[in-house]
């Protein structure tokens, strides 16, 4: 895995919405294909979510077509048992045994990642949730810093998972894994955790400090405020604000379909078989 993966920033929002969508908004969709060019060829066709959280990754299975206009069959919380252990534990990262897995970290963006990304997309979520508004200030600040504390690449144990497929767990998997009709996430790119420095060196630093300091100068529960937001926000000594996330939020996904002819995986130990769905600027360009 290439050590540049790290730069990857990706904010998880604790609000009650599942978005499947692969058409992220056009104000994001520039800045996470200039994150995808720049972690390199590791992930390159990877499809990223328009909304990441901390689900449908590896293994996630669907029917027919990836959703939303396919069928979801098993997602990978659910199936695989991680809704019972820790999102930082070793079962979590490795799907409870169902997945081969590399940790990586820490690295900062580069300032044209950091405005693109970091201040654009994820930092304005932020500030959102915190009903902070910034307007055009932050265009071409120098006071915002983005580290990635660690970030995970995972693939699906093929054999592993066509033994769990066809155990009739779950008969609907089972039916559609023997009628060819499977669409599964076989790998994916998470975000462990990630940390944001605000520092008041330009007007947009001093302004969103003062707002932040507005915004938690009430709170009596700090850890409240942070299960509200997923990042947990200090005010550190020298005057300037840290914001650090510690959930995982799966990134981006690689898909793959059954193909329609041939043996039913005879032989085979993993997934080169499957065919490839790729989308381009969020399009699916192979899913028929």
């Amino acid at each position: 895995m290439k050590k540049k993966f790290g730069m990857l920033l990706i904010l998880l929002l604790t609000f009650p919405v599942l978005v499947f969508s692969q058409r992220p908004a056009a104000a994001s969709a520039s800045a996470t294909e200039a994150v995808k060019d720049a972690i390199g060829s590791d992930i390159k066709k990877y499809t990223a979510y328009s909304y990441p959280t901390n689900n449908f990754g590896v293994g996630t299975s669907c029917k027919g077509q990836w959703l939303p206009r396919g069928i979801m069959i098993c997602d990978m919380a659910t199936c695989f048992g991680l809704t019972a252990v820790s999102q930082n534990s070793q079962a979590w990262k490795n799907v409870n045994g169902y997945a081969f897995f590399g940790q990586g970290g820490p690295l900062t963006l580069n300032d044209t990642l950091n405005q693109q990304y970091g201040v654009g997309v994820l930092l304005s979520k932020i500030l959102g949730v915190l009903n902070i508004n910034m307007g055009m200030e932050r265009k071409q600040t120098k006071s915002v810093k983005l580290t990635i504390d660690s970030a995970v690449l995972r693939f699906l144990n093929f054999e592993k998972y066509k033994q769990f497929a066809l155990s009739g767990t779950n008969s609907l998997l089972k039916d559609s894994y023997l009628a060819k009709e499977l669409v599964v996430a076989t790998s994916d790119f998470v975000l462990m955790d990630y940390s944001i420095e605000i520092s008041p060196v330009d007007s947009f630093g001093i302004n969103l400090i003062t707002k932040l300091n507005e915004a938690i100068k009430d709170n009596t529960n700090p850890q409240k405020m942070q299960d509200s937001i997923g990042v947990g926000i200090r005010r550190e000594r020298n005057g300037t604000f840290s914001l650090k996330s510690s959930k995982p939020v799966v990134f981006a996904v690689f898909i793959r379909k059954q193909k329609q002819i041939g043996l039913q995986d005879e032989g085979k130990k993993d997934f080169s078989d499957w065919e490839p769905v790729e989308f381009i600027n969020g399009v699916i360009t192979r899913d028929e």
